[in-house]
Protein backbone atom coordinates (compact mmCIF):
# COMPACT_ATOMS: atom_id res chain seq x y z
CA UNK A 1 0.00 0.00 0.00
CA UNK A 2 1.22 3.53 -0.72
CA UNK A 3 1.67 6.05 2.03
CA UNK A 4 -1.44 8.12 2.81
CA UNK A 5 0.75 10.68 4.56
CA UNK A 6 2.76 11.80 1.56
CA UNK A 7 1.15 14.80 -0.14
CA UNK A 8 3.00 14.76 -3.41
CA UNK A 9 5.85 13.18 -1.41
CA UNK A 10 5.60 16.00 1.14
CA UNK A 11 4.79 15.29 4.79
CA UNK A 12 4.43 19.01 5.42
CA UNK A 13 4.25 21.63 2.67
CA UNK A 14 3.16 25.00 4.04
CA UNK A 15 3.85 26.78 0.76
CA UNK A 16 1.15 24.71 -0.96
CA UNK A 17 -1.80 25.18 1.40
CA UNK A 18 -0.55 28.07 3.57
CA UNK A 19 -2.37 26.49 6.53
CA UNK A 20 -1.20 24.63 9.61
CA UNK A 21 -0.54 20.94 9.00
CA UNK A 22 0.27 18.25 11.54
CA UNK A 23 0.18 18.36 15.32
CA UNK A 24 2.44 20.18 17.77
CA UNK A 25 2.96 18.35 21.05
CA UNK A 26 3.62 20.60 24.05
CA UNK A 27 3.15 18.71 27.32
CA UNK A 28 3.62 19.66 30.97
CA UNK A 29 5.05 23.17 31.51
CA UNK A 30 6.03 23.48 27.86
CA UNK A 31 2.58 24.81 26.99
CA UNK A 32 3.49 28.26 28.39
CA UNK A 33 6.97 28.19 26.85
CA UNK A 34 5.98 27.33 23.28
CA UNK A 35 3.93 29.69 21.11
CA UNK A 36 1.05 28.63 18.92
CA UNK A 37 2.33 27.83 15.43
CA UNK A 38 1.78 30.53 12.82
CA UNK A 39 1.68 29.90 9.08
CA UNK A 40 2.45 32.97 6.96
CA UNK A 41 3.63 33.22 3.36
CA UNK A 42 4.08 29.46 3.12
CA UNK A 43 6.20 29.11 6.27
CA UNK A 44 5.27 27.64 9.65
CA UNK A 45 6.96 29.44 12.56
CA UNK A 46 7.00 28.66 16.28
CA UNK A 47 8.71 30.46 19.17
CA UNK A 48 10.36 28.39 21.89
CA UNK A 49 11.42 29.96 25.19
CA UNK A 50 14.32 28.62 27.30
CA UNK A 51 14.05 25.70 29.72
CA UNK A 52 11.52 23.50 27.96
CA UNK A 53 11.18 20.10 29.58
CA UNK A 54 11.04 16.53 28.32
CA UNK A 55 9.04 15.52 26.32
CA UNK A 56 10.27 18.36 24.15
CA UNK A 57 7.86 20.00 21.68
CA UNK A 58 7.62 18.40 18.28
CA UNK A 59 5.73 18.52 14.99
CA UNK A 60 4.37 15.20 13.78
CA UNK A 61 1.87 13.23 11.75
CA UNK A 62 0.50 9.81 12.53
CA UNK A 63 -0.17 6.89 10.20
CA UNK A 64 1.14 4.26 7.83
CA UNK A 65 4.12 4.93 5.56
CA UNK A 66 5.44 2.68 2.82
CA UNK A 67 9.03 2.48 4.05
CA UNK A 68 10.08 0.53 0.96
CA UNK A 69 9.22 3.58 -1.14
CA UNK A 70 11.00 6.23 0.92
CA UNK A 71 14.42 6.27 2.60
CA UNK A 72 15.30 9.98 2.88
CA UNK A 73 13.66 12.78 4.87
CA UNK A 74 14.43 16.33 3.75
CA UNK A 75 13.78 19.15 6.21
CA UNK A 76 14.01 22.80 5.16
CA UNK A 77 14.29 24.87 8.32
CA UNK A 78 15.49 28.20 9.70
CA UNK A 79 16.51 28.81 13.35
CA UNK A 80 16.84 32.37 14.63
CA UNK A 81 17.81 33.90 17.97
CA UNK A 82 20.04 31.10 19.26
CA UNK A 83 23.17 31.69 21.33
CA UNK A 84 24.98 28.76 19.68
CA UNK A 85 25.84 28.35 16.03
CA UNK A 86 24.17 24.90 15.89
CA UNK A 87 21.44 23.18 17.89
CA UNK A 88 20.78 19.46 18.28
CA UNK A 89 17.57 18.49 16.51
CA UNK A 90 15.76 15.18 15.95
CA UNK A 91 14.02 13.58 13.04
CA UNK A 92 11.08 12.11 14.96
CA UNK A 93 10.62 8.41 14.07
CA UNK A 94 8.22 6.46 16.30
CA UNK A 95 7.12 3.22 14.65
CA UNK A 96 4.24 2.48 17.09
CA UNK A 97 2.72 5.25 19.18
CA UNK A 98 5.67 6.88 20.92
CA UNK A 99 8.00 3.87 20.64
CA UNK A 100 10.79 4.33 18.16
CA UNK A 101 14.30 5.43 17.34
CA UNK A 102 14.84 9.12 16.47
CA UNK A 103 17.80 10.36 14.44
CA UNK A 104 19.76 13.26 15.91
CA UNK A 105 21.40 15.89 13.71
CA UNK A 106 23.00 19.29 14.21
CA UNK A 107 20.99 22.14 12.69
CA UNK A 108 22.55 25.50 11.80
CA UNK A 109 21.16 28.30 13.97
CA UNK A 110 22.37 31.32 11.98
CA UNK A 111 18.98 32.71 10.93
CA UNK A 112 19.35 31.41 7.36
CA UNK A 113 17.46 28.68 5.54
CA UNK A 114 19.09 25.23 5.41
CA UNK A 115 17.89 21.91 4.03
CA UNK A 116 18.89 18.68 5.80
CA UNK A 117 18.80 15.20 4.26
CA UNK A 118 18.28 12.44 6.84
CA UNK A 119 18.88 8.78 5.97
CA UNK A 120 15.84 7.14 7.60
CA UNK A 121 17.29 3.65 7.25
CA UNK A 122 19.69 4.55 10.07
CA UNK A 123 16.71 4.25 12.44
CA UNK A 124 15.56 0.81 13.59
CA UNK A 125 12.03 2.23 13.60
CA UNK A 126 11.91 2.44 9.81
CA UNK A 127 11.70 -1.34 9.34
CA UNK A 128 9.11 -1.67 12.12
CA UNK A 129 6.68 1.01 10.97
CA UNK A 130 2.98 0.50 11.75
CA UNK A 131 -0.28 2.34 11.19
CA UNK A 132 0.12 4.10 14.54
CA UNK A 133 3.62 5.39 13.77
CA UNK A 134 4.45 9.07 14.26
CA UNK A 135 6.87 10.96 12.03
CA UNK A 136 8.10 14.53 12.00
CA UNK A 137 10.50 16.87 13.75
CA UNK A 138 11.41 17.40 17.39
CA UNK A 139 12.13 21.11 17.69
CA UNK A 140 15.54 22.24 18.93
CA UNK A 141 15.71 23.97 22.29
CA UNK A 142 18.22 25.67 24.58
CA UNK A 143 18.45 27.02 28.11
CA UNK A 144 19.50 30.59 27.38
CA UNK A 145 17.72 32.33 24.50
CA UNK A 146 14.25 32.32 23.04
CA UNK A 147 14.48 30.90 19.52
CA UNK A 148 12.20 30.98 16.51
CA UNK A 149 12.03 27.87 14.34
CA UNK A 150 10.58 28.17 10.84
CA UNK A 151 9.75 25.16 8.65
CA UNK A 152 9.11 25.37 4.92
CA UNK A 153 8.61 21.68 4.20
CA UNK A 154 9.40 18.18 5.39
CA UNK A 155 9.61 15.77 2.48
CA UNK A 156 10.09 12.04 1.99
CA UNK A 157 12.17 10.91 -0.97
CA UNK A 158 13.58 7.75 -2.45
CA UNK A 159 17.32 7.33 -2.18
CA UNK A 160 17.33 6.77 -5.93
CA UNK A 161 15.39 10.00 -6.49
CA UNK A 162 12.25 10.69 -8.47
CA UNK A 163 11.71 11.54 -12.09
CA UNK A 164 10.47 15.15 -11.95
CA UNK A 165 7.52 15.71 -14.29
CA UNK A 166 5.97 18.96 -15.50
CA UNK A 167 2.43 19.55 -16.75
CA UNK A 168 2.08 22.16 -19.49
CA UNK A 169 -1.29 23.42 -20.72
CA UNK A 170 -1.80 22.62 -24.37
CA UNK A 171 -3.95 24.45 -26.92
CA UNK A 172 -6.97 22.30 -26.16
CA UNK A 173 -8.38 21.16 -22.82
CA UNK A 174 -5.54 18.83 -21.91
CA UNK A 175 -1.94 18.93 -20.76
CA UNK A 176 1.39 17.89 -22.21
CA UNK A 177 3.73 15.87 -20.01
CA UNK A 178 7.40 16.86 -20.09
CA UNK A 179 10.33 15.32 -18.26
CA UNK A 180 14.14 15.36 -18.19
CA UNK A 181 16.07 13.17 -20.60
CA UNK A 182 16.27 10.12 -18.35
CA UNK A 183 15.39 7.22 -20.59
CA UNK A 184 14.26 3.92 -19.18
CA UNK A 185 12.49 5.47 -16.16
CA UNK A 186 8.89 4.63 -15.32
CA UNK A 187 6.54 7.39 -14.18
CA UNK A 188 3.06 7.52 -12.64
CA UNK A 189 0.81 10.59 -12.46
CA UNK A 190 -1.72 11.05 -9.65
CA UNK A 191 -4.32 13.60 -8.59
CA UNK A 192 -2.92 15.70 -5.72
CA UNK A 193 -6.28 15.52 -3.90
CA UNK A 194 -6.08 11.75 -3.88
CA UNK A 195 -2.54 11.94 -2.49
CA UNK A 196 -3.89 14.05 0.37
CA UNK A 197 -6.52 11.48 1.30
CA UNK A 198 -4.32 8.49 0.55
CA UNK A 199 -6.40 7.22 -2.39
CA UNK A 200 -3.56 7.54 -4.92
CA UNK A 201 -5.93 7.45 -7.92
CA UNK A 202 -3.80 6.88 -10.98
CA UNK A 203 -4.27 9.20 -13.97
CA UNK A 204 -1.66 7.74 -16.30
CA UNK A 205 1.71 6.00 -16.36
CA UNK A 206 4.42 5.33 -18.88
CA UNK A 207 8.11 5.35 -19.59
CA UNK A 208 10.46 8.27 -20.10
Amino acid sequence: NPSPLAKGFNLFDYAWDNVMEGKVLEKNDNAVLVSDPVVLDGVMSIEIQPNTQHPYPNLYREGYIDTTRFQIMKIRMRISGAAQSTLTTRALLRHSGWSGDDILFEADADGAWHEYAIDLTRSSAWEQWTGTGRIGLQFPHQDSNTITVAVDHIRLESREGFLQLSLLKDEGNGFNLSYPSQVGRTYSLYHRESLTTGDWNLISSGNA
